[in-house]
């Protein structure tokens, strides 16, 4: 295997396993429960496009699940993560929604203008 000197997160080509190479030159490997910030960034962005429409439905849900498996192939224990991660981000969005109607509603019996 052709190690580059670029520090970041890099996955083996033969093994599929995510190594983080350090300014140092040294290599760690990542724990199999982790979930690289990449993946991460990408199950949030899939958890606020589901509940867009204020409703995440099993459909999308399985959707999500689908997308996940085939591109990232994650071990279990990292499939369990992007789950937690998708649940966290929906729960969020659902009180920032509720915070935000809460506002409009107040607004409007104070009789401001939007």
């Amino acid at each position: 295997m052709i190690i580059d000197n670029i520090p970041g997160n890099w996955v083996c080509s033969h093994c599929e396993q995510l190594f983080t190479y350090s300014t140092d030159g040294r290599i760690y490997k990542q724990r199999h429960e982790t979930v690289s910030p990449a993946v991460e960034l990408m199950v949030k962005l899939f958890a606020k496009v589901a509940k867009a429409d204020g409703v995440v439905t099993s459909l999308e849900v399985e959707k999500v699940d689908e997308i996940v498996r085939s591109v990232f192939r994650p071990s279990n224990a990292q499939l369990s993560e992007i789950r937690r991660i998708f649940s966290t981000m929906r729960d969020i969005l659902q009180i920032l929604i509720r915070n935000s109607s809460m506002s409009c509603i107040s607004r409007f019996k104070d009789g401001k203008t939007f």
